[in-house]
Parts: C-alpha cells; structure tokens; sequence
C-alpha cells in the first residue's frame, strides 16, 4: 500500500453507497427533507423540554463547528529554577529546618 497519498478509492467527501442510497431514499420519499433543519424546528418549538432542546444542540455543533483537537504540552520538569540565587530544593529544606 503507498505511504504518504491516497491511491484509489473514493475522494474525500464522497459518500459511501449505502449512505448515497439514504439521501435518494429520503429525497424520494420527502422532497428536500433535511434532518438538521428538522431538529432546528424542534429546538425552536416552545414545547421542546430543556433536555431535549441540549441534545439537539449536541448533534447539531458537529455540523456547523469543527471539532477541535486536542493539544500535546512538552513541558521540561529538569529546568533549574531557582530564587535568590537558591533552588527550590534548597528553599523546601531551609523552610522544613525553620519549622
């Protein structure tokens, strides 16, 4: 299998059959129905309980934020810092004697 490129296949965006299958399914069925939208209408209803208007909310995000990723800190735990001139060892013990 080649690294580093897509060769063959479906492009990116492309539905899978069964998916495209769905979608004619559904536009025959229910000219221009849009599920999103449908949910939209639902959230929007004054009857719509509370918990019900947050899980639409949580389905609909996907579709208009990107979901954000996560990051890497590398932080170095051997720095040297010091104060006053001493490190924090020195200080924990010189405050551990004073005790």
């Amino acid at each position: 299998m080649p690294q580093g490129f897509k060769a063959g296949g479906r492009k990116k965006g492309t539905p899978n059959k069964k998916t495209q299958n769905l979608m004619e399914l559904i536009e025959e069925k229910h000219k221009g129905f849009d599920p999103v939208l449908e949910m939209i209408n639902i959230y929007m209803d004054n009857a719509t309980p509370t918990d019900l208007k947050v899980n639409i909310l949580k389905d609909i995000t996907p579709y208009i934020y990107p979901k954000r990723k996560s990051i890497e800190a590398d932080i170095n735990t051997d720095a040297n810092l010091s104060y006053n001139g001493k490190t924090f060892d020195e200080l924990i013990l010189e405050l551990s004697n004073n005790c």
